[in-house]
């Protein structure tokens, strides 16, 4: 009987204990105001043609999920390459996810005229802040998921900046939840 409680023990062990305390964020993403997992700053999209990583924990962090089909979308991508050339310290980052259905071709072509970085394909950053409606900004500042925003502007990066919070008007909250 011992003989079969010890492995029936490891591998309880195994299967219910996460690798890291980051390893699956809880069902419904990261809540604002929490810090975000630390696979965060090393992060690449499986499918991504080109290398995006968000390495200064330090800065502030945009993530613009879009989708080439968003018309909206794309009407943003000149002021949002307006806006990182004015805030170099900022690192605004195009994520194309997997469920737009988008090809990643049509992705490039969509990306190729700006000066920001692009994931394309992606699936993991959108569990992590699920959305419903795009466009859908994630303010990530010092390492801390401070919400998400419908838009984006020179006043809405200032006041983060200097009050490292989103402005509580600011906030988007999409998901249909009670």
């Amino acid at each position: 009987m011992k003989k079969l409680l010890l492995p029936v023990f490891v591998s309880c062990i195994i299967i219910f204990h996460p690798v890291s305390s980051y390893s699956q964020v809880e069902a419904g993403g990261i809540r604002p105001q929490s810090q975000v997992p630390p696979l965060f700053w090393n992060y690449q999209s499986q499918t991504q043609q080109e290398c995006v990583l968000l390495h200064d924990r330090s800065s502030l962090v945009i993530l613009d999920f879009w989708a080439s089909w968003c018309s909206s979308c794309i009407k943003a991508f000149p002021e949002l390459n307006a806006l990182q050339q004015a805030f170099p310290q900022t690192q605004i980052v195009l994520v194309n996810d997997v469920a737009s259905g988008d090809h990643p071709k049509r992705v490039r072509m969509a990306v190729a005229s700006f000066r920001l970085g692009w994931m394309q394909g992606d699936s993991t950053l959108s569990l992590w802040f699920p959305h419903q409606v795009i466009p859908h900004y994630v303010w990530v500042y010092k390492g801390i998921y401070l919400g998400a925003t419908a838009k984006v502007n020179f006043e809405l990066i200032r006041y983060v900046l200097q009050h490292a919070a989103l402005p509580p008007l600011a906030m988007k909250n999409d998901l249909l939840t009670p």
